[in-house]
């Protein structure tokens, strides 16, 4: 993947995740690793809905980045 959509990603991941590191890091391990929910909740002290939410959101986000001008 070209440098410049993985810093894209990693920025929208950022806006999900309200600047908060452990929140950061649990969305970036939801979305590019094989690891559970459960299993990344436990390791970064993060509550499981808040990660299902992040992960909606970013897929929300994800979404408008790539059709902008869809609606």
């Amino acid at each position: 993947m070209p440098e410049r959509v993985q810093r894209d990603i990693r920025l929208l991941c950022n806006n999900c995740a309200n600047g908060n590191g452990a929140y950061y890091r649990a969305l970036w391990d939801v979305l590019t690793t094989q690891k559970s929910v459960a299993q990344i909740a436990v390791n970064h002290a993060v509550s499981e809905m808040k990660i299902y939410n992040m992960r909606l959101g970013f897929y929300h986000a994800f979404y408008d980045f790539i059709f902008p001008d869809l609606f």
